[in-house]
């Protein structure tokens, strides 16, 4: 005990001294350098890992947004597929649709290919059912101009048959008209 009280003393002694406190204050201000600079080391390494996660969804953020205006030029096509109204303008559409689906299936498939958190089976089933239902609409336009051209066809023969009626028939009633009217 007497060896802590010699030392305390000594302490206390030497912590009246200048050079001492130099020590001292010089030492606190490295220490509390250490310790700051501790602490932006760990802070910048936060940072560093979040622009790193932040640059690794920009490419997937980019490329479904250039998917979502792809699937909108889809859907854009599509009406106008249903406002085509004859065969020349429902094949430009058709034409302007399948570019349309190659350049969306190729962004889609760099998508997926980036894509590692498996929600590929979302994508893939509305991707699906968005092609399913262009298919649907470009075979009920076509079939549409089809029956348009047979309805024409059609009413061309209905022509032609009512004026047969009429010639036929005419010559007949007329006969029966005047037979008729001459009371024989």
């Amino acid at each position: 005990m007497k060896i802590i009280r010699q030392w305390s003393r000594r302490v206390v002694a030497a912590g009246s001294r200048i050079a001492t406190q130099l020590y001292i204050g010089i030492g606190s201000a490295v220490a509390l350098i250490a310790v700051i600079s501790l602490i932006a080391w760990l802070s910048f390494t936060r940072i560093n890992d979040a622009q790193s996660g932040v640059s690794e969804h920009v490419p997937k953020m980019v490329s479904a947004f250039i998917l979502a205006q792809q699937g909108n030029s889809l859907a854009a096509a599509a009406s106008r597929l249903i406002a085509a109204t004859n065969a020349d303008d429902f094949e430009q559409v058709r034409g302007e649709i399948e570019y349309e689906r190659v350049l969306f299936e190729e962004t889609l498939e760099e998508l997926l290919r980036q894509d590692r958190g498996g929600s590929a089976d979302d994508i893939s089933a509305a991707v699906a059912a968005l092609f399913d239902n262009i298919l649907a609409l470009e075979e009920s336009t076509e079939e549409g101009f089809e029956l348009k051209a047979r309805a024409q066809a059609l009413r061309g023969e209905l022509l032609e048959l009512q004026q047969l009626l009429e010639q036929r028939a005419g010559k007949a009633i007329d006969d029966q008209f005047f037979f008729t009217a001459a009371g024989a």
